[in-house]
C-alpha cells in the first residue's frame, strides 16, 4: 500500500536511497503544481503533507549523514593523534650523540687509530707480564744482551730502584683492557708484533719461567706478544694522577666485566658494572643526563667517537668519551633498560615550536570533532 500522493510502484521513503527520496520529492512537487493549475491553485492537503514529510525525512537523513561523517572525522583525529603520540613516546631515535663521563675501576676499548699506552708509568715497584712469546733484556752485569723465550716474567725493584713502562704502541682494532685493584694496574692488550718496552732503573731482579734471578742496573726489556693476549700487572707506589693512554678514536667502550660466577639463566656471563660514579649525557636532547653507577652495566653498540686520555687516579680511571651509538642500554643482570631518547624527547628538544603548535592543533581538532560528534539532530 502506498501513501497519499506516492506513485504506484515507488518504494517508501524509509527504504529508499538519498537519490530516490529527492526524486520522489521532485515528482510530488511536480504533481502538486499540475494539481494547482487544474484546480485553480488548490492542492490536496494529503499531497502537501506528503511533500512536508518527504522534505523532513530528507533533512533528517542529511543531518544524520553529516553527524556520522563528523563522528568518523572525530574518530580519525583522536585515533590518529593517539597512534602518532604512541609512536613518538615509544620509538627510540636511531644513532644518537652521547657523552660519557665516569670514574671506573675497569675500562676496555677498541681503537680505530694507533695510539700510545702507558707513556710513561712512573713509581712502579714490580711488573708482571703473562702471555709472552719472548723477551730481550739489556743492561745485564755481563754487558751482553739476553734474549730468551718466556710466557711469563716478573721484574721486581730492589730499593731504591724504580721502574717505568716506556710505551705500549696500540694498533687499530687491537683490544685494550685496563683495570686497577689493590694498588695494582692491570693491562691486557691483543697480539701485535710491536711489543712492550719497559725502562728498568736501579737494581732489578728478574724472574721468569726460563730465567731464575738476574740483577741489572740501568737496563731495559722488550716484551713481545705471543698468540694470546698479554697481561701486564704493575704495582703502583704512589697515587699521583697520570694519563695511561693518549687520545684515541674508538669503536667500542666497556666499563663492565663479564662474570661467569653471576651467569644468567641462559648460561651467559653477566655484565657487572665497574663504574663508581658517572653520567651519560645526550647533547642533542638538551644535554639530558642519565646517572651511571655500579648497579647497572652500561652497554653501547656500534660506537663511533673519541676517547680522551684515560687518567689513572686514586679512585680509579677517569674516562671521557664523545661520540655516537645505535644502542644504549643499562643492564642490571635481570633486565635491560633502554636509555636512548624517544622521538618525542628528540622533537621536544630540537623542534619545540613545531611540536607545541602541532599539539595545540591536535587538541583543538579533537575538541571540535568531539563537539560535532555529540551534536544531536535538530527537531
Amino acid at each position: 500500500m502506498t501513501g497519499p500522493g506516492i506513485p504506484q510502484g515507488a518504494t517508501t521513503p524509509a527504504t529508499t536511497s538519498k537519490k530516490d527520496l529527492h526524486e520522489i520529492l521532485l515528482h510530488q512537487i511536480a504533481l502538486a503544481e499540475n494539481e494547482a493549475r487544474e484546480l485553480d491553485g488548490e492542492v490536496a492537503e494529503d499531497r502537501l503533507d506528503s511533500i512536508a514529510r518527504l522534505k523532513k525525512l530528507i533533512e533528517l537523513g542529511d543531518e544524520i549523514r553529516v553527524r556520522r561523517a563528523s563522528r568518523r572525522l572525530a574518530s580519525a583525529v583522536v585515533v590518529g593523534g593517539l597512534m602518532v603520540s604512541g609512536i613518538l613516546l615509544t620509538t627510540r631515535v636511531g644513532r644518537v650523540a652521547i657523552s660519557v663521563e665516569a670514574t671506573s675501576a675497569f675500562v676496555a676499548f677498541h681503537p680505530t687509530s694507533s695510539h700510545t699506552l702507558l707513556a710513561p708509568l712512573l713509581g712502579t715497584r714490580s711488573i708482571r707480564a703473562l702471555g709472552l712469546d719472548s723477551i730481550t733484556v739489556t743492561g745485564l752485569a755481563s754487558g751482553r744482551d739476553s734474549t730468551f723465550r718466556a710466557s711469563k716474567v716478573e721484574f721486581t725493584a730492589l730499593a731504591p730502584a724504580t721502574m717505568s713502562v716506556a710505551s705500549v704502541l696500540i694498533v687499530p682494532r687491537q683490544p685494550v683492557r685496563l683495570g686497577v685493584a689493590d694498588g695494582e694496574l692491570h693491562v691486557s692488550v691483543g697480539p701485535t708484533s710491536r711489543g712492550i718496552k719497559l725502562e728498568l732503573n736501579g737494581t732489578i731482579v728478574i724472574r721468569g719461567d726460563a730465567l731464575n734471578s738476574v740483577s741489572l742496573r740501568d737496563g731495559s726489556a722488550q716484551l713481545w706478544y705471543g698468540t694470546n693476549d698479554v697481561q701486564l700487572v704493575a704495582g703502583i707506589i704512589d697515587s699521583t694522577t697520570r694519563a695511561v693512554t693518549t687520545h684515541a678514536g674508538i669503536n667500542a667502550l666497556e666499563l663492565f666485566q663479564l662474570s661467569r660466577a653471576l651467569a644468567r639463566t641462559d648460561g651467559q656471563p653477566q655484565a657487572v658494572s665497574e663504574i663508581q660514579t658517572g653520567k651519560l649525557i645526550f647533547p642533542s636532547i638538551d644535554n639530558s643526563i642519565e646517572q651511571l653507577g655500579p648497579d647497572e652495566a652500561l652497554q653501547l653498540s656500534e660506537l663511533e667517537g673519541e676517547l680522551s686520555a684515560v687518567q689513572l687516579t686514586a679512585r680509579g680511571f677517569v674516562v671521557r668519551f664523545r661520540g655516537t651509538a645505535t644502542e644504549v642500554l643499562a643492564d642490571n643482570g635481570i633486565s635491560s633498560r633502554n636509555l636512548k631518547p624517544t622521538l618525542f624527547s628528540y622533537l621536544r628538544a630540537r623542534h619545540t615550536a613545531v611540536l607545541v603548535w602541532t599539539s595545540i592543533a591536535w587538541v583543538l581538532g579533537t575538541v571540535l570533532a568531539m563537539t560535532r560528534w555529540w551534536r544531536r539532530p535538530s527537531a
